[in-house]
């Protein structure tokens, strides 16, 4: 008798995971950075949408061309100065597991906003 209340127990805990939902929505916000700033900007942070309640993620530069950012955490950090005349987009790919290994992957592109372009839209807002 005790062997089958282990093999219930089993079978409950194998259950429960077998129902876990792999994660449904990945985003990065925001998702651009003004140019020449120092390696270790921030970029942006990343969310990961889950229909289970409480889950964790961890989060895996999958394409990085250029090494050119960093997850620290959920943060999303350049590693050089992006220079916008050079490469005004750049693009990474990132996945983020859940608990039970279930993950997404997306890929986001980065912009690099010109110093140039913000002052003239300050302006046009002032």
């Amino acid at each position: 008798m005790p062997v089958k209340a282990l093999i219930v127990v089993v079978s409950a805990l194998l259950s429960s995971a077998a129902h876990a939902e792999a994660p449904n929505g990945l985003v990065l916000s925001p998702s651009s950075v003004a140019e020449n700033q120092a390696p270790g900007t921030l970029v942006g942070t990343l969310a990961t949408l889950d229909v289970d309640p409480g889950d964790t993620f961890t989060y895996l530069l999958i394409d990085n061309p250029l090494d050119a950012f960093v997850l620290v955490g959920n943060r999303l950090e350049t590693t050089m100065t992006l220079d916008f005349e050079t490469g005004a987009q750049r693009s990474v790919r990132v996945r983020s597991t859940d608990a039970t290994g279930g993950y997404i992957e997306r890929t986001f592109t980065i912009k690099a906003v010109s110093y140039t372009h913000l002052r003239a839209h300050e302006t046009v807002l002032d």
